[in-house]
């Protein structure tokens, strides 16, 4: 979340819960320059004691700094050409120190999806045991918190796993794709719509779109960005054949999700055509096929189809179910306790 000076903000941290009481403190770390990391235990039913009286039932650590240009262009940069490169990254980040005065609140380590480090305070010690929980943080893909101890003193340290944004490729540019756009856009994930029809493929139609392409229904491939494993697609073009054509073309893709609209029966006549024999959609070929697409949330507006279908990629990015929340017993983010 960025405070401004004139008491406006962009973003929230709780929802609502905590930012004028963040508010408040932000003002002395502004006026000090010295970073600090407030914490809200929300657990006791007696929180009333420091004002707000949530009952939340959690702890929440924000860390407070004062935005210095240099610092946050340089972040800013790195995260920049992450995406670009549509590769992931870790930034390192201590929020408590205790014992040491090598290390600051507020530091920072950057790291490249090699685990290397591309920029950060050169604490030795400190530093190559951050290296160390970065590519973890990397290979589960997974956000993690650890303390650095006795070396010397010790350093609370999140590290961040960043991804870059899901890349949504929609294959139709009808009526009934404007609103899956406009969801997805809304979310933000670089959309890209194609479409073989001159009439459809248009940007005006679109305009929320990072770009729109008019495909070749010989060469599928070209004009549309690289599909990696963070670059979901969903067709519906409505015709039989381009739709097969532009589902030959994703199984040999990175496609982590490719969605099918209309019913079961008609994904599987695509199957069919293209292998020459039945796959079960949801089974065959990874579980990546979803046909028809979406959850089952009763939608039968194109607004309703795109919301239940992007619920879907999200759960399928995510490695979620996408069932009711309070059927799940497992907590709704996993546990990353200090230490």
């Amino acid at each position: 979340m960025l405070l401004r000076r004139d008491g406006s903000a962009v973003g929230l941290v709780s929802g609502g819960c905590l930012e004028s009481d963040l508010a408040e403190r932000a003002r002395d770390v502004e006026q000090s320059g010295e970073s600090r990391t407030v914490v809200y235990d929300l657990r006791s039913p007696d929180d009333v004691v420091w004002g707000l009286g949530l009952g939340c039932s959690g702890e929440v650590r924000v860390l407070l700094e004062r935005l210095d240009p240099g610092r946050a262009v340089s972040q800013l940069e790195f995260l920049r050409k992450s995406f670009e490169r549509r590769t992931p990254a870790a930034i390192a980040v201590a929020f408590a120190v205790s014992g040491t005065d090598r290390v600051r609140v507020g530091d920072r380590w950057f790291f490249g999806a090699d685990g290397a480090l591309v920029e950060g305070r050169e604490e030795a010690a400190v530093t190559s045991w951050v290296r160390e929980e970065a590519r973890r943080a990397l290979a589960d893909r997974r956000s993690r918190v650890g303390t650095c101890v006795g070396r010397p003193g010790s350093v609370d340290v999140l590290i961040e796993h960043v991804e870059p944004p899901i890349a949504l490729s929609v294959f139709g540019a009808g009526a009934d794709a404007v609103p899956l756009v406009r969801l997805a856009v809304s979310l933000g994930w670089d959309v890209t719509v194609a479409d073989p029809r001159t009439a459809y493929a248009r940007a005006d139609r679109f305009p929320e779109a990072r770009r729109v392409v008019l495909l070749d229904p010989d060469r599928i491939g070209e004009g549309l960005p690289p599909i990696d494993d963070r670059s979901p697609c969903v067709v519906l073009t409505h015709h039989f054949v381009h739709d097969c054509r532009i589902l030959e073309f994703l199984l040999g893709s990175r496609a982590p999700y490719i969605g099918l609209l209309g019913p079961r029966r008609r994904a599987e006549n695509l199957l069919r055509e293209i292998n020459g024999a039945p796959i079960e959609t949801g089974v065959g070929l990874g579980g990546r096929i979803h046909g028809p697409a979406g959850v089952d949330i009763g939608a039968e507006t194109p607004a309703e189809i795109a919301l239940s279908i992007l619920a879907e990629v999200q759960a399928r990015i995510e490695g979620r179910s996408a069932r009711f929340l309070r059927e799940r017993e497992e907590p709704l983010h996993p546990r990353r306790p200090i230490g």
